[in-house]
């Protein structure tokens, strides 16, 4: 167990370094210039009042100002159960609130509120090293200044005349906020020399906001339920002048901020009775600063900390895609659908149920947890929503399942999530597969065409000529525009290494060539890609030389995957404004139109696909993340 000593003091300050060390020491000499400004602007008043008017202050405000007090630290306590989510500390939520609370409490009556808060957080919560408590301290700190900053902003343009401040000053703050919620939604990711660098979720910035002011309004209610009754002082102005006097005593690290709070104070209200606000501000210490000071003490002297186990997700990013470890591997071979190895391309992760052998694929996109498809592992039938909740809770991002089948939709929405049919997927039986229907003239039609031209079709086995398929590659790229990801493959080398090829060649020279991803039932259409020299039905002969391969091997399915829904036949659930207009737009292009054109001439059975989140307002966030991870740039 950690314990507050001279060593602990010392290990931290040579953590820090001297310069930082020393910037620590600074607040100290600086309270000695501003008690002494103090002094001089209150050596006219009478201190013996002070009896008279505690006299006066009622029951009912001590005890209303005790009540906020308990409000306010009980925010205070959440910034750390958060700032432990976002760091993913496994520390449980009982523990993070307790020791956030006593590290205020204590670092806010002593001052140096980094070295104080460190030390508290080290006794409170075993197995925190120093450079953790530190850490943590730090953005508990930062996170807190950032929501003061746009408190601050908020009740000057609710006073503005309480300070001659410029208002253009005053409203940077929203200003900030603006540019980083909208950054967390357009560019929630960029690289930084060569550093990756993500902006907060909005989930994140709200918690904050809303801890803070809840935190600041309380502490600010408690004092004013102090004022003696014949002050004439409004709440907005007196929570104005407490959130500039709060922020300046934490950036000096003075204890209890003495003098900045009362100077603050006394400038903002100059024309009231000093003796009555001085009085307040005594009575106030006591119950804000005072009391938590020695209940946090006490309960440092006899905690027995101790951690509560949290069963969390392992989470296995895919540090060599497209190669997979053994166990990466087993899931996307034995994984319901071919899909799953989509995995390979990277930039997606997986995330095991720690209860059962499941996991899904995902990928953190800006405000949403994306999980693609459905999941995989031996115990799917088993699938609960209910720990991958938890891990993107941690991670303040909603959870959002994106193109998963009806039945895992079903178990979704049972467990609270919202559902809207999105896509639908395309499918085929080998074992049953003949283009001699009637439903497949038109692919008949295709297939002559390509064998008049010439077309030979190979399945490819060994080494694959690689030079020429990127070649046909960026001819199809230029004739159709960027290759989308995410939920699609693009062409690399490695990555087409992994899948099942078939190319089409005439007169020797390569003219197209379509990839499979595959797993242990089911083989599924990953990229097509085609040359200027293409004849036409080169995509139609490819797709039916696999069909045709996949029942010789006794593959049970195979899927044309994702295709819109038919024009004009939408589910009933898009006719609600604005869903259906919502949707019409993102699928009216041609290349949509002619996607479910092609794959219509197999007559294959369709399979709708479904988009889950945890209400409206969070699928709407998922679609825009996974809009704009299709269309990201490689």
């Amino acid at each position: 167990m950690a314990a507050i000593s001279f060593r602990s003091v010392s290990s931290i300050y040579s953590s820090l370094g001297w310069r930082k060390s020393l910037l620590q020491f600074l607040p100290v000499l600086a309270t000695f210039f501003i008690v002494a400004a103090f002094i001089n602007h209150i050596d006219e008043i009478e201190l013996n009042n002070f009896g008279t008017i505690f006299g006066q202050t009622s029951a009912l405000q001590w005890i209303g100002a005790i009540i906020f007090t308990g409000v306010s630290f009980y925010a205070v306590g959440q910034y750390d159960g958060v700032i432990h989510r976002s760091l993913n500390t496994g520390v449980d939520p009982e523990t993070a609130w307790k020791s956030g609370i006593t590290a205020i409490a204590l670092s806010q009556f002593v001052g140096l509120s980094l070295i104080s808060g460190g030390l508290v957080r080290m006794k409170l919560i075993p197995g925190l090293t120093l450079v953790s408590a530190l850490r943590l301290t730090t953005v508990v700190a930062v996170s807190f200044m950032s929501g003061w900053a746009v408190l601050c902003s908020v009740a000057f343009l609710s006073v503005p005349n309480a300070l001659p401040i410029s208002w253009v000053l005053a409203v940077l703050p929203m200003i900030g906020l603006v540019g980083v919620c909208a950054a967390s939604l357009w560019q929630p990711n960029f690289s930084l020399f060569g550093k990756q660098i993500n902006w907060p979720p909005l989930r994140l910035i709200w918690k904050i906001l809303v801890l803070c002011a809840a935190d600041t309004l309380a502490a600010g209610l408690a004092f004013y339920m102090l004022l003696p009754v014949d002050l004439e002082i409004g709440f907005p102005a007196l929570y104005l002048a407490y959130l500039l006097s709060l922020g300046g005593a934490i950036i000096m690290g003075i204890p209890g901020g003495i003098g900045v709070f009362e100077l603050t104070i006394f400038a903002v209200f100059p024309d009231q009775s000093g003796v009555d606000l001085l009085a307040a501000l005594l009575a106030f210490r006591l119950i804000y600063y005072v009391l938590p000071a020695f209940i946090g003490l006490g309960y440092v002297l006899r905690a027995k900390p101790g951690l509560r186990k949290i069963s969390t997700p392992s989470v296995s990013p895919i540090l060599n895609a497209p190669l997979l470890d053994p166990v990466q591997q087993h899931l996307a071979q034995s994984a319901p659908i071919a899909e799953f190895n989509l995995v390979r391309q990277g930039g997606k992760i997986l995330i095991e149920d720690p209860n059962l052998h499941i996991a899904i694929m995902a990928k953190h996109a800006g405000q949403t947890l994306i999980a693609l498809r459905d999941p995989a592992g031996d115990d799917r039938a088993k699938f609960t929503a209910e720990p991958f909740v938890l891990y993107s809770f941690s991670k303040n991002l909603n959870l959002s399942f994106y193109k998963c089948s009806a039945k895992t939709a079903v178990r979704l929405r049972a467990s609270g999530h919202k559902i809207l049919p999105i896509t639908q997927d395309a499918w085929i039986c080998p074992a049953a597969f003949t283009t001699n229907t009637s439903t497949r003239r038109q692919l008949r039609r295709k297939l002559r065409k390509a064998k008049s031209a010439g077309l030979v079709i190979f399945a490819a086995s060994g080494s694959l000529p690689l030079v020429q398929m990127r070649r046909v590659s960026q001819e199809w790229v230029q004739r159709n525009g960027d290759e989308r990801g995410f939920s699609m493959g693009r062409f690399c080398p490695n990555y087409v290494l992994t899948q099942r090829v078939y190319l089409g060649f005439a007169d020797g020279r390569l003219v197209g060539f379509i990839t499979l991803n595959t797993c242990a039932n089911e083989w599924a259409l990953d990229l097509m890609r085609s040359g200027y020299d293409a004849p036409d039905g080169i995509m139609h002969a490819l797709v039916t030389a696999a069909i045709k391969d996949a029942k010789h091997h006794r593959i049970e399915r195979f899927s044309l995957a994702s295709a819109p829904f038919e024009a004009g036949r939408l589910p009933r659930a898009l006719d609600r404004f604005p869903l259906k207009q919502i949707y019409t737009f993102a699928h009216q292009s041609k290349a949509s139109g002619g996607l479910r054109q092609f794959k219509s001439t197999f007559a294959p059975n369709w399979q709708t696909q479904y988009l889950t989140a945890s209400s409206y307002w969070a699928m709407g966030l998922a679609a825009f993340d996974i809009y704009r991870e299709i269309h990201r740039k490689p």
